[in-house]
């Protein structure tokens, strides 16, 4: 799985860092789309702004259990996180 695989790797391929800039971009756009700030968001995953911060950019990859959180805070499916990843990597965006 590759987000298995991407939190267990220091060094990352230029693949893995369009996924992780995906998975931000995915994030960010959901987390605007619902109104919410980062700080907003990070309270209601029990989290803070900054690492809101760094999964939005692509310095972090939230795990499975982090999506959830996020999915249900925005009350989304999971799978909706995933369907902008795979919009962004389709288009070939990286930047919000």
């Amino acid at each position: 799985m590759i987000i298995f695989a991407l939190t267990m790797r220091q060094e990352r391929t230029a693949i893995e860092i369009k996924y992780l800039q995906a998975i931000g971009i995915s994030i960010a756009r959901l987390r605007h789309k619902n109104g919410l700030t980062q700080v907003e968001l990070g309270k209601l995953i029990h989290s803070n702004q900054a690492t809101i911060w760094r999964y939005e950019s692509g310095a972090t990859m939230p795990d499975i259990l982090m999506l959830r959180k996020i999915a249900i805070a925005m009350n989304i499916p999971i799978q909706t996180i995933f369907d902008g990843v795979d919009e962004l990597l389709r288009n070939d965006i990286y930047e919000l």
